[in-house]
């Protein structure tokens, strides 16, 4: 089964149990938040994966966050948050996606 149904069932099963008045309806509903937010890099297509770090990139850049905005996002898309190659690598290409697009600020630091 796919990751998507996976969280489909999850989340049916979870409305069932707050609906029939087995758990309440603030548990339900932090389940199913953290069901669907728990790895959003891998419910992501590459071009959706793409689209979706360079906004998180925007939006972390307006309040304010500077040059530190693609270590961030990386690190939030990550597969494997810990693992600093897949962070690294993420970071530059997030970098040059930014470039690409017209995204980048004059205080970001280049990337080789």
């Amino acid at each position: 089964m796919s990751e998507r149904a996976d969280i489909e069932i999850l989340v049916r099963r979870v409305l069932a149990a707050a609906l029939s008045g087995v758990i309440p309806a603030e548990v339900a509903e932090r389940r199913i938040v953290s069901a669907i937010d728990e790895e959003p890099s891998r419910a992501l297509t590459a071009d959706g994966k793409k689209a979706a770090m360079l906004a998180e990139a925007v939006r972390l850049e307006a309040e304010g966050y500077g040059c530190h905005v693609n270590g961030m996002v990386a690190r939030k898309f990550a597969d494997d948050p810990r693992n600093m190659v897949e962070v690294d690598s993420l970071r530059r290409q997030l970098s040059r996606w930014r470039k690409k697009s017209g995204h980048v600020r004059k205080s970001e630091p280049d990337v080789a």
